[in-house]
């Protein structure tokens, strides 16, 4: 039986500091209301602080907007990739990619042919053509329009390995003879 009331009244300790500790009142040690009311800036307001007299400043030198980290990674393209991100970027595009896309990046396939409109884009086109690598390994991480994002299954290197097979690939098709056209699938 004592255990059982040593038991009833530690949870009646626990129960009393837990109330006392979410109380609303100031104590000796806390001041709320000074901690809930804190002095603040409004965005492109006054402040007497600072010799300009306004309240946001500058961003320090060097520091990249959240916004431009993506475009900034653009000067991570490789021009002449290796043959081993190449390969590994072919792989990945016709596991993940040539379902909707084709095997040759042309638009056509199965689920394409099937799917309602819009369909999935030729990547072959003078405009697919000229998206910078940059954006095209954010269309791949976001998703864009019915595309789905595959930022879950595709690392950022398979992405831009998946980036470099399709410029290769883009670029052989450019050269490519006038009678290579596609044909629906059967």
């Amino acid at each position: 039986m004592r255990p059982r009331m040593l038991a009833r009244a530690g949870v009646l300790a626990a129960s009393v500091v837990t109330v006392d500790a979410c109380a609303d009142r100031p104590s000796k040690h806390w001041d709320w209301e000074r901690m809930r009311a804190q002095p603040r800036y409004e965005s492109y307001g006054a402040s007497a602080y600072f010799a300009d007299g306004m309240a946001m400043r500058a961003p320090p030198s060097g520091t990249v907007p959240r916004q431009v980290q993506m475009a900034a990674s653009e000067s991570l393209a490789v021009t002449a990739p290796p043959a081993a991100m190449l390969a590994r970027g072919a792989t990945r595009f016709h596991i993940f990619c040539a379902v909707c896309h084709g095997e040759r990046a042309d638009g056509v396939s199965i689920v394409a042919h099937n799917m309602d409109a819009p369909k999935p884009p030729s990547l072959l086109t003078p405009r697919a053509r000229g998206f910078p690598p940059g954006q095209v390994v954010a269309i791949i991480t976001l998703g864009l329009g019915r595309m789905p994002s595959y930022a879950a299954e595709l690392s950022a290197k398979d992405r831009w390995a998946v980036v470099a097979y399709l410029r290769d690939l883009q670029h052989r098709e450019s050269n490519a003879p006038a009678d290579s056209t596609p044909t629906a699938p059967q």
